[in-house]
């Protein structure tokens, strides 16, 4: 039996923009049936420091290229930290930090994930979250920790010059319609409507370190 490389977390040096996002590896088994991959689980979290993640709902969609979906953020009052992952196709993933006092506010990440990158996203919670599908029937599987609550549940848009998304061919995008009159950030700040920054929802400094 093969395994794939594997990088701890606790090794991994390397900063993002967004202070708390994290880009776990994770381990694929082959052998002549195909392959295993274990994708969450308590001793995943707990070795890459993610024991206070509660899992709470676990979300599938499948995307058409072009589709961007968000960008969505929450006001719930438990923490919904996600864990995002590609398992078909391909996805630009964007994070965007919009709570308010936390000291990356306005930064924003992103990642280009796969069917052949193996890796999961960790999203502090009250970023904004929303990827762009690179190709047909690109799916993507994420774990919240907490539940989706409708009137807890925000949109920013996409469209907002001050993010610098960097979209190539913006106006071709296949949206929602919530999510293409979303407000722009400036907006949603003047209107008191961005979450807080909490760092101790996450009960790791060392997500802050």
């Amino acid at each position: 039996m093969v395994k794939s490389t594997v990088r701890e977390l606790g090794s991994d040096t390397k900063k993002f923009n967004v202070l708390g996002v994290r880009n776990l590896d994770i381990v694929e088994y082959f052998d002549s049936r195909g392959s295993f991959t274990e994708i969450i689980s308590n001793r995943f979290l707990l070795n890459n420091q993610l024991g206070f993640f509660e899992f709470a709902q676990l979300n599938f969609s499948i995307s058409q290229k072009n589709t961007f979906r968000g960008i969505h953020f929450s006001k719930s009052v438990r923490p919904q930290h996600k864990l995002v992952m590609c398992l078909e196709g391909s996805i630009t993933d964007f994070i965007v930090d919009i709570r308010i006092g936390s000291p990356t506010y306005g930064k924003v990440d992103r990642f280009e994930l796969s069917s052949k990158v193996k890796q999961i996203i960790f999203i502090p919670s009250g970023c904004g979250h929303g990827f762009l599908a690179r190709e047909n029937n690109s799916s993507v599987l994420y774990a919240q920790s907490s539940e989706y609550s409708p009137s807890e549940e925000f949109e920013l848009s996409a469209f907002d010059e001050s993010l610098k998304l960097n979209i190539v061919d913006m106006d071709n995008l296949i949206l929602s319609n919530r999510d293409r009159v979303a407000p722009k950030l400036e907006s949603l700040k003047s209107d008191n409507f961005l979450p807080l920054f909490n760092p101790t929802a996450l009960n790791e400094n060392k997500l802050y370190e």
